[in-house]
């Protein structure tokens, strides 16, 4: 079967690295948060976990609605700090406490 939509490109055919709110460098295993509708997807490349609100449904290339671990969508810089990432590469979402837990494979 097909994949219906896809995330971090603007379709099915481009294939580049973005540091943006629709775009994704090196993407791992992603977290759905049945409850609120969010799913997130940990964006090892640039140090960040993309926060995408799909109550609405999915589209191709949309905006991540929240980023974690930077300050804002165009950066992308390691962090060992409480608020930074450094190669986050697995999530899961705890529907009872409403938390999340991310896995990261680097050290700044």
């Amino acid at each position: 079967m097909n994949a219906a939509n896809v995330l971090g490109q603007v379709n099915f055919t481009s294939s580049g690295a973005a540091a943006t709110q629709a775009g994704m460098s090196n993407p791992y295993g992603a977290a759905y948060d049945a409850t609120n509708q969010r799913l997130f997807v940990p964006d090892s490349g640039n140090n960040r976990v993309l926060v995408y609100n799909i109550s609405a449904g999915i589209t191709d290339g949309m905006n991540a609605t929240y980023v974690l671990g930077q300050a804002n969508f165009t950066s992308s810089g390691a962090a060992a700090t409480q608020a930074g990432m450094s190669g986050p590469t697995a999530a899961a979402h705890d529907a009872t406490n409403q938390r999340l837990f991310v896995a990261e494979a680097a050290s700044a």
